[in-house]
């Protein structure tokens, strides 16, 4: 016997020799032992694995070569054990690896991998304690997942968690044993009494960009239950579980990108019948109308009616171009605002005004329960937009409201802005009140809905409410009504006095205004000649952005050039850089059918004074006349 087993095993070589084989070997018989004694006697050499007991009760895995030599004369058998302690490890740490990585593969369920990690962690270590927490989005917090073979720790959870979440949080993997408590006690200011384990260890679930939970052990026994190799084994093991919970995540993402592309699709195709249907009807009345309006036998009520059909299909037809338009400078990310100085009070009361008759002919009332009035009142905001807003809402709760009322107002809570629109109508089911604002739906997309509209109105308004720095929700009861909630940034203007601007005529009939047409639709054309004739003015036209010029050069008497920006040949904003070349002062308004900010500043930067968007509104056409002809009588 010499040192070295001696060492290993912690005998004396007396206490050795005593014992024998038999008295070391735990895993032979006393027969299994004499049976390979007898064939070394055969001269037959012996390799072969058992375990040796230590003095101490250590059980050592050994592998032992036993070979016939001759000693002294005589027989003798030599035998070398050699410790495979870390071979053996080893070993079972690749299987257990193996196992865990091929089993990841083919499960699709969390608790069926965790049994299986359960099984082959206790073939290297007791693992009776494990436990999983992985973290929750929606809370903030590390949660216990619990399985049905799960065995639940004996110690506080709440400590338990304390330790996890320190584990989450730093993403480092931590081992306490013995000694270390005392120490980890004192760095988190824990009381010495604090009840814990002797042994624990977790390592975090990282899955290369952010830590998904901690996978932990303990032992409430052992103090030395667990040593860095364990440690090392249970951070492989957190390995293939975070690349299996990673695994999982894409699988999720994947088929609810494929779900809500198919709902997107079915959305779209749902979203173009109804855009569709909303061209096709508005543009049949007009057509069908107005063919109606040449029979010379119609008495004026007859034509009256058939105009007013006429108009408000063409309204209705225009409400749809002008939301698809706008979905689409959404789409592109080209809203902008236009914040200016403006007062609510007067908004909200024109906003009652012009959706009264629609309230009356359909029987309901129209409220302007609440509003900010004087200075209160003065904001500086984007008119244009806020109105939309308010409109779209207020056009809403009148359609889907077909008993009692609308009442809306707005009012300053918590330094904002807050606007309301409540109705008695029809309500929003809840499993709907989200999809309403998504663009290319509608709460019912059947084409048998009893409701005219693309569904883009409130997709509009929240993009608009977003892009304002608010936020818009809805609260409903199907069967009792919906209100409505719109909060936007609340900023004053300084409330100086503000002088009564004295209304002044359109165009001064004294002295007739000359006024270039560059139009080459003969409809568009006849439109504003007509308004411009009504008013006295001269009218000369252009046909193309050539003949633009040529007019400007030879008739200085031009006082306002209208010029279309899309025309054959020589365009309009071509057109406007060549008169600003020869006349820097003659004011020229730019007009399209493009509505985008972008063709505005196109035109802006091309020499254009202003910039008027088609369909071109009579008032608004000659309010910018009447802004930009600055004359003497003695012109």
């Amino acid at each position: 016997v010499n040192m070295a087993a001696l060492t290993q095993l912690g005998y004396t070589k007396e206490e050795i020799l005593s014992l024998g084989l038999m008295g070391i070997d735990a895993s032979h018989t006393n027969d299994e032992i004499n049976e390979m004694a007898d064939d070394m006697h055969r001269d037959i050499t012996q390799v072969f694995e058992t375990i040796h007991r230590a003095k101490d009760g250590r059980l050592i895995p050994v592998e032992v070569s036993s070979s016939l030599i001759d000693y002294k004369g005589g027989k003798a058998i030599i035998s070398i054990a050699r410790d495979i302690t870390s071979r053996r490890r080893d070993e079972g740490f690749r299987h257990l690896l193996y196992e865990i990585a091929s089993f990841s593969l083919t499960t699709h369920t969390l608790e069926d991998l965790m049994q299986v990690i359960r099984t082959e962690l206790n073939e290297v270590m007791d693992a009776a304690r494990l436990r999983l927490l992985l973290f929750d989005q929606e809370t903030g917090q590390l949660q216990p997942i619990t399985f049905s073979q799960a065995s639940a720790p004996n110690m506080d959870d709440s400590f338990d968690n304390y330790l996890a979440q320190c584990v989450f949080t730093s993403e480092a993997s931590l081992l306490l044993t013995g000694d270390d408590w005392a120490s980890f006690l004192q760095t988190h200011h824990l009381a010495a009494t604090t009840p814990y384990p002797l042994s624990w260890l977790a390592v975090p679930l990282n899955d290369g960009q952010t830590c998904l939970g901690v996978l932990s052990m303990q032992h409430e026994t052992d103090a030395h239950a667990y040593d860095k190799y364990n440690l090392k084994v249970l951070e492989m093991v957190g390995h293939e579980l975070s690349v299996f919970l990673h695994r999982q995540k894409m699988i999720q993402d994947l088929i609810q990108a494929r779900d809500k592309a198919e709902e997107s699709d079915r959305l779209k195709t749902a979203f173009l019948a109804n855009v569709s249907h909303e061209i096709r009807t508005p543009m049949n009345g007009i057509l069908g109308f107005m063919e109606m309006l040449g029979d010379p036998d119609l008495d004026d009520a007859q034509r009256e009616s058939y105009l007013g059909i006429v108009n408000k299909s063409g309204r209705r037809l225009l409400a749809t171009i002008n939301d698809i338009v706008e979905i689409s400078k959404i789409e592109a990310g080209l809203i902008t605002l236009h914040s200016s100085p403006m007062n609510l009070a007067d908004m909200m009361n024109y906003q009652l005004a012009f959706f009264k008759k629609e309230a009356e002919e359909k029987s309901l009332t129209l409220t302007l329960e609440a509003s900010l009035d004087g200075a209160e009142a003065l904001v500086v905001i984007d008119r244009n937009k806020l109105e939309g807003i308010l409109s779209n809402l207020l056009n809403n709760a009148l359609k889907f409201t077909h008993a009692g009322g609308v009442v809306f107002g707005n009012s300053l809570k918590d330094d904002q802005l807050l606007f309301y629109v409540r109705d008695t109508g029809i309500g929003i089911e809840s499993s709907k009140l989200d999809l309403i604002f998504q663009r290319f739906a509608q709460a019912d997309l059947s084409s048998t809905r009893p409701y005219e509209g693309a569904g883009l109105g409130l997709s509009i308004v929240k993009a608009y409410v977003e892009k304002m720095g608010g936020r818009i929700w809805v609260e409903s009861t199907v069967g009792v009504g919906s209100t409505f909630y719109v909060q936007l940034p609340y900023y004053p203007v300084d409330t100086q006095p503000v002088k009564e601007v004295e209304a002044m005529p359109l165009l001064d009939e004294t002295i007739p205004v000359t006024i270039l047409v560059a139009e080459d639709d003969e409809t568009s054309y006849q439109y504003l000649e007509i308004i411009l004739s009504l008013e006295g003015a001269i009218v000369l036209r252009a046909t193309n952005g050539g003949d633009a010029v040529k007019v400007v050069k030879d008739h200085p008497e031009v006082d306002l050039v209208l010029m279309d920006v899309k025309m054959p040949g020589l365009n309009g904003l071509e057109a406007t850089r060549l008169i600003r070349a020869f006349n820097t002062t003659i004011p020229i308004i730019a007009q399209t059918a493009y509505a985008f900010d972008k063709d505005k500043v196109e035109a802006m930067e091309a020499g254009c004074t202003d910039f008027l968007a088609k369909p071109v509104k009579r008032q608004a056409l000659l309010a910018l006349i009447r802004q930009y002809v600055k004359r003497s009588p003695a012109k």
